[in-house]
């Protein structure tokens, strides 16, 4: 029976969803002029509606996936293919990860506290434009949150079905079932048996992308694209690696900020993150070289807005220098958490997405949303210390 405070967290989110798709609409706008990478975006799913064959799927221009623009060209059968329709599907994906996102917290949180959690995804900046204007992203994150999903019920035949999904958006989300493979090996002590049929569903999950490695001869579309940033794929960036670090511990407020000021100092975790910090000024954060040829000075919203507030190199890697630092001890509380309650999914995710995302070809601050669920997830875990801080002041966050 549905109790009455889980009544009223469920007409809460509706009733917030509907005022953000509202405020969207009067402050952005369905008519609002192309957003960056939209142009290209939106000429893509043009191809695909004009030309739906295999030459499309091969040599199209771009360097992600093809699912998306499939699906965007889909849509626009059922009114047009200009970017106002387009985007109204943007604002049904958005609703869906939502409603999505609210149940996998709810694995892990009370209503309330689930709520907290979409609050927190939805006003991400990134998020706010996701939500409206055409891009590849926000797909991506609604078939990763399902796999983890149906990877938390043990339905592993969907759990396989979106991961091959969230692979068909972006190439770098073939981390996720790396990450589950070796979560369940961990979490069933090495024994191979007993995580036989999940291992089957994770292998069938990347069959699929086999088919385009061929076709494309490569992990790209053979394009133009490919050919001009081939020379920096499949070469390790370390400034990547300190990027996502400072991007994850960033993104990650408040939730990282609340863990850092309620957990338990650990003298080790502080001392390794004092020495570890020091490389940041052997690797400092810098745009990669193709995206300085390409007339980008910066890696995102953060760096850009450091960039025009303090203007000053020195200062910004100073900021970064100490947010680094910062971003390894909340990796490390979370580490030490993880194997405290011997639940290891989200340091393994996060592992192992900083282990596959610096070998792309482009670092950018945007690349760390997927994992903004995964930590959501374990922030807002009701058996969390720091939660019950919370809850402490304020007691409808319990319910």
């Amino acid at each position: 029976m549905v109790s009455y405070f889980e009544k009223k967290s469920t007409i809460f989110f509706f009733s917030y969803l509907l005022l953000y798709v509202i405020f969207l609409l009067l402050f952005v706008g369905l008519d609002h002029r192309p957003w960056t990478d939209e142009y290209h975006f939106h000429r893509t799913i043009r191809l695909f509606i004009t030309s739906p064959n295999l030459q499309t799927l091969k040599t199209y221009e771009e360097m992600s996936t093809p699912l998306p623009f499939i699906l965007y060209a889909l849509w626009s059968k059922l009114g047009t293919v200009e970017l106002e329709w387009l985007r109204v599907f943007s604002l049904l994906i958005f609703c869906t990860t939502s409603i999505v996102l609210r149940q996998y917290l709810a694995l892990f949180s009370t209503p309330w506290l689930s709520n907290v959690g979409i609050l927190l995804f939805s006003l991400n900046p990134y998020i706010i434009g996701l939500s409206l204007f055409v891009y590849t992203d926000m797909l991506c994150i609604l078939f990763f949150i399902s796999a983890l999903y149906f990877y938390k019920n043990k339905n592993y035949h969907y759990m396989a079905l979106s991961i091959t999904a969230a692979i068909a958006c972006r190439q770098y989300a073939v981390f996720l079932p790396i990450g589950l493979f070796i979560t369940l090996l961990i979490e069933n002590n090495f024994r191979y048996r007993v995580i036989l049929k999940p291992t089957v569903y994770l292998l069938a999950s990347l069959m699929p992308f086999i088919p385009l490695v061929l076709l494309w001869n490569g992990i790209h579309p053979d394009n133009n694209l490919h050919k001009l940033y081939i020379p920096y794929a499949f070469s390790y960036h370390p400034s990547a690696t300190v990027a996502y670090i400072i991007s994850l511990f960033l993104y990650s407020i408040p939730i990282s900020l609340l863990v850092l000021f309620t957990s338990k100092v650990s003298s080790k975790v502080v001392a390794i993150s004092i020495f570890l910090s020091i490389l940041y000024w052997i690797i400092p954060v810098r745009p990669s070289e193709c995206s300085v040829e390409g007339g980008f000075t910066t890696i995102g919203l953060i760096d850009k807005a450091l960039h025009t507030i303090l203007a000053e190199t020195c200062l910004i890697d100073c900021f970064y220098f100490i947010a680094f630092g910062l971003g390894i001890y909340f990796l490390g509380i979370m580490t030490l958490e993880n194997i405290r309650y011997k639940k290891y999914l989200t340091v393994v995710i996060i592992l192992c997405y900083l282990a596959v995302m610096p070998f792309s070809y482009i670092t950018w601050e945007k690349y760390i949303l997927p994992l903004l669920p995964v930590v959501l997830a374990w922030g807002l875990d009701k058996n969390n210390q720091w939660i019950s801080f919370l809850c402490n002041r304020f007691p409808i966050l319990r319910s």
